[in-house]
């Protein structure tokens, strides 16, 4: 194999079998990246970020995970986390649910979404794409008078024309990502303008 010099071992190795990407493999890249940043940062006794191009704010808002999947456990998660200094929190927007399942999951879920925001603190909530298409539909539109910070995955990322129905649905926010492993995987949805936010996770991303 012959390497060019300025070109990403990372391309090349990807680009270079006739099966690319997927969660194993790029998750495999993911790691040899992570490791090969942090060896040139020791050598050079410098931090990452400072070899990614440097310091560009001094501070960024964060959320902090909560669970979600037994609901009488939502407020005092919450309430933990706001003890903390988080001023924002995701969740899951469902607990436990059937493909094919009751109205009342639905008003289960925006009550949760209600307890957080009694607190004063912003939530998201992930779907993690566990419902079928038009409970989805039914459940960010039941959410959106409550202001989500964002929805997470809906539906999972191989239904672009469903996510689409969705965001033109609905005003909440729609993240997804995490099931991304490639620039051409995200590159419809930001295209199609179908996301408002890309997760992409580093542990499979690099």
């Amino acid at each position: 194999m012959k390497f060019v010099l300025g070109v990403s071992y990372l391309l090349i190795v990807r680009d270079a079998g006739f099966y690319r990407g997927g969660p194993v493999f790029q998750s495999a890249l993911a790691g040899i990246d992570i490791a090969l940043w942090d060896m040139k940062a020791r050598k050079l006794q410098v931090p990452i970020w400072q070899l990614l191009g440097g310091k560009v704010r001094d501070k960024i808002s964060v959320y902090a995970w909560i669970g979600g999947d037994r609901p009488s456990d939502v407020e005092t998660a919450a309430k933990a986390r706001l003890d903390q200094g988080f001023k924002a929190v995701k969740m899951n927007a469902t607990e436990d649910v059937g493909w094919l399942d009751s109205p009342r999951m639905l008003e289960s879920a925006v009550e949760r979404l209600k307890t957080v925001k009694a607190l004063g603190m912003d939530a998201a909530l992930d779907f993690h794409g566990r419902l079928h298409k038009p409970m989805a539909k039914q459940l960010a539109k039941a959410l959106e008078p409550h202001g989500p910070l964002f929805i997470e995955e809906p539906l999972l990322s191989e239904h672009p024309e469903g996510i689409k129905q969705i965001s033109e649905l609905t005003s909440c926010p729609i993240a997804l990502g995490e099931r991304l492993y490639s620039r051409w995987d995200v590159k419809r949805f930001l295209e199609g303008m179908l996301a408002w936010r890309c997760r992409l996770i580093c542990r499979r991303h690099g």
